[in-house]
């Protein structure tokens, strides 16, 4: 993965990225995710359509049952951290697990517009769940 991260660093081109079903958690997601938020490039992370967003041009996101795993949720986090229009965000049968639960339990912090969230059938469990 950090080998990944570092090339995305200066790769200009790369458009869509697709890490999903790979169980990437931890400091190599953190890197991962780090990495994908700085690319100059890259539109589609996984399914999470990072240009939209960045845009703030969606105000509602169903990614239900998209496999996504905890590097899309660290970044979508960060995305929504940001967002001032995205109000619907749907992540239903994913696999954020309690990692990205506590993500996202920390851009709600600071996101105001954000008014319905479905975590459903993520196994975030109750430490996940206390972090939202």
């Amino acid at each position: 993965i950090t080998a990944l991260a570092e090339a995305l660093k200066v790769n200009e081109v790369l458009k869509k990225l697709d890490a999903r079903y790979n169980a990437i958690s931890g400091d190599a997601a953190q890197q991962l995710a780090a990495a994908v938020i700085d690319s100059p490039s890259l539109e589609l992370f996984g399914s999470v359509p990072l240009k939209e967003l960045r845009a703030n041009t969606l105000d509602r996101l169903d990614l239900r049952d998209e496999s996504l795993g905890v590097p899309e949720a660290l970044v979508l986090a960060k995305l929504v951290e940001g967002s001032a229009v995205l109000k619907t965000l749907n992540l239903n049968f994913n696999k954020i697990g309690v990692e990205g639960a506590k993500a996202i339990g920390k851009a709600l912090e600071v996101n105001g517009v954000l008014t319905n969230l479905d975590l459903s059938a993520n196994g975030i469990s109750d430490e996940g769940a206390a972090a939202i």
